[in-house]
């Protein structure tokens, strides 16, 4: 079998293949190209964004596997959007017919990296996936202070925040998690389900919420009441596609008799989102995790996920060698996109917690209105 380019030809070959690309698309335009199309017209920004999308199909042809793409492409402003002309190859990795190419190279001031996957198909290497990071591959998402100090932070008896009666009521938040409730959508009246997505296996009993993309060390926090080691179920409310809230049973069969914030451990009861989902896990799992190990997960359970709604547990548990049969996360799609969105306990009659919800759209039934 004769291989056309190697990996790292693939690479340097599609590195040279966007730059000229994006000189060439620069050629006598009527217009300043560097300063990201302010000024421009609504037509000739969408004859750009046309002219983008096609030079964008011919790179992936030309080096990505059937079905997979380089991503966007712009040759306005200053700096480039894709490769970097000072890149540096640090590593290749060759395993049978895959292989990985790690790259470096500066973007805005900062070093930038990118991991490429390959695949040998009919005797050549072309990319099957790209990843773009600021962590380089060793970087620990914490230092050890910094995860002692986050595993200390919780206690299964630490206070519980009342509820702001004016922002949401405890009867109100008792009826909203409900199947066959009639809800608008639109101008639609649909009706409303509950999916159980399985259980949720907590080791530690620390929990974290967050946007699989705003997991940092600067971000990272847990919920300030720590739950009983156990597998509990978790349920998602519906409106057809969209998720209305989300759920994780700590007694599935107890009675809710008040709800309280579920507040975090530096202040405050709201997981904001800036990548359209939520993710509740078990804390322990992640402060271990390297930086670059944080980002395949969001690009794996965030960005290639194309079924609707993305609801599903995974595994957080594998990535340092453990039983990937241990689903100790769970990520779902926030229901109303970006925001910041509020986390409740249900309690039962003797103040414990037996449900956490939140709640991504409130919307009244049809029947209330």
């Amino acid at each position: 079998m004769t291989v056309a380019l190697s990996p790292k030809e693939r690479i340097e070959s599609f590195i040279a293949d966007w730059h000229q690309c994006r000189e060439n698309a620069r050629q006598n335009k009527n217009f300043d190209t560097t300063n990201g199309g302010h000024g421009l017209g609504h037509d000739t920004l969408r004859q750009i964004e046309a002219e983008c999308a096609q030079i964008a199909l011919g790179l992936s042809q030309r080096h990505f596997i059937e079905g997979k793409s380089c991503g966007p492409f712009s040759y306005l402003g200053t700096g480039p959007k894709g490769s970097e002309r000072d890149e540096e190859v640090l590593a290749i990795v060759e395993e049978g017919t895959s292989a990985r190419v790690e790259v470096r190279g500066e973007k805005y001031g900062r070093p930038h990296y990118k991991e490429y996957r390959l695949v040998l198909r009919d005797g050549d290497w072309k990319i099957a996936g790209l990843l773009s990071s600021l962590n380089a591959p060793d970087k620990p998402l914490l230092t050890e202070k910094q995860r002692n100090d986050l595993l200390a932070r919780a206690r299964p008896d630490a206070a519980l925040g009342p509820l702001d009666e004016e922002q949401v009521s405890a009867e109100g938040l008792g009826r909203s998690f409900r199947a066959g409730r009639r809800v608008q959508k639109g101008d639609d009246v649909v009706t409303t389900t509950i999916r159980r997505l399985g259980e949720l296996q907590l080791t530690s009993g620390l929990l974290g919420v967050s946007d699989l993309g705003e997991i940092t060390a600067f971000d990272l926090d847990t919920l300030a009441r720590s739950v009983p080691p156990g597998s509990y179920p978790v349920e998602i409310l519906l409106a057809q596609e969209y998720i209305l809230a989300v759920r994780l049973l700590l007694d599935p069969n107890a009675q809710v008799a008040d709800w309280h914030l579920a507040e975090v451990s530096q202040g405050g009861h709201e997981v904001g989102v800036n990548a359209g989902n939520v993710a509740i896990f078990d804390l322990s799992s992640v402060v271990t995790l390297k930086a670059r190990t944080v980002d395949h997960i969001y690009d794996q359970h965030v960005l290639q996920v194309t079924e609707r709604p993305n609801a599903h547990l995974f595994s957080l548990a594998q990535h340092e060698g453990a039983d990937p049969a241990i689903l100790d996360a769970v990520v779902v799609d926030s229901g109303n996109g970006d925001g910041s969105y509020p986390m409740h306990w249900g309690v039962n009659a003797e103040g414990k917690p037996v449900v956490l919800m939140i709640t991504f759209i409130f919307p009244p039934d049809v029947d209330e209105r």
